[in-house]
C-alpha cells in the first residue's frame, strides 16, 4: 500500500521529520530546563515516530487510516505538550 501512493509516502516522510524535530526540541528543552514534564512530549514524539515507521508496512486501507490518524494526533499532542512544558518550566 505504501509504495502505491505518492501522497502516503510524502505524508509518512513528513510525519517522520516533524516527529523527529519535536523529539529533538523536547530533549533540548529537557537539557536546558530540566523538569519531569518534558517526558510527556518526548514520549508522544517517540510513539509517533514508531507509528509512522509502522505505517510504511501497512497493507490495508483501514490500517493506513487508523495509523495515520494516530500519528496526526500524537504529533499535535507532542507539539502542544512541548509548548506547555516550555511555558511551565519558564515560570518556575
Amino acid at each position: 500500500m505504501y509504495w502505491q501512493s505518492a501522497i502516503l509516502r510524502q505524508a509518512c516522510f513528513s510525519a517522520l521529520l516533524i516527529s523527529l524535530a519535536l523529539a529533538a526540541l523536547a530533549v533540548l528543552g529537557l537539557f536546558v530546563r530540566p523538569h519531569w514534564l518534558w517526558a510527556v512530549p518526548i514520549g508522544c514524539a517517540v510513539l509517533s515516530l514508531l507509528l509512522a515507521l509502522r505505517l510504511r508496512l501497512a497493507t490495508t486501507r483501514g490500517t493506513v487510516a487508523v495509523l495515520s490518524t494516530a500519528v496526526l494526533v500524537l504529533v499535535v499532542a507532542a507539539g502542544c505538550l512541548a509548548g506547555l512544558a516550555a511555558h511551565v518550566t519558564q515560570r518556575s
